[in-house]
């Protein structure tokens, strides 16, 4: 009968949230949610909602991967994260050294050019970010966004640079 309880105050805040969705999804999430919450469901519960409501920022159709997507996001570190542990990792500076301070690149191809890379490499960081989660991945310390997102596609995108000038220059 709790359970009962708490999950029509969970559709009830999903309602008053906005957050779309059908019955048989939101039974699934909260079964989900309840099943795994350390802490008492109606202590996390306005939380689960805002984290559920985010979610669909980053989805395009809900359906198991949704729910796996939405527990590993309430579980892990917020994404706004990467931009801040980014400007201040080396991996990256080394990144943005190449593309910006040495003369050759910025020089050659311009600021549009550079800024190109450096926007793409900003979005695969949210992109591998988001991708860990629909497996099923927490992210849920710097360090960990650090060894799995920035330092490899930091020194990816670094090369990629490194091979457009050498491609450019036929070598």
């Amino acid at each position: 009968m709790k359970t009962d309880k708490a999950y029509d105050l969970f559709k009830e805040r999903l309602s008053i949230r906005a957050v779309p969705l059908d019955d048989k999804t939101a039974q699934r999430l909260f079964d989900a949610f309840n099943q795994s919450s350390a802490v008492n469901i109606y202590a996390e519960m306005e939380s689960i909602v805002l984290t559920i409501k985010e979610c669909f920022e980053h989805v395009e159709k809900v359906d198991d991967a949704f729910i796996t997507y939405v527990q590993s996001y309430y579980k892990s570190l917020n994404p706004s994260r990467i931009g801040k542990l980014m400007v201040k990792n080396k991996t990256h500076q080394s990144f943005e050294t190449e593309l910006f301070k040495k003369p050759t690149f910025i020089t050659k191809y311009g600021f549009t050019e550079c800024m190109k890379y450096h926007d793409e490499l900003e979005q695969s960081y949210h992109d591998k970010y988001h991708e860990l989660l629909y497996k099923g991945e927490v992210v849920e310390t710097d360090n960990h966004i650090i060894k799995t997102i920035i330092d490899p596609l930091a020194n990816q995108y670094k090369q990629k640079i490194i091979n457009y000038q050498k491609d450019d220059e036929g070598g």
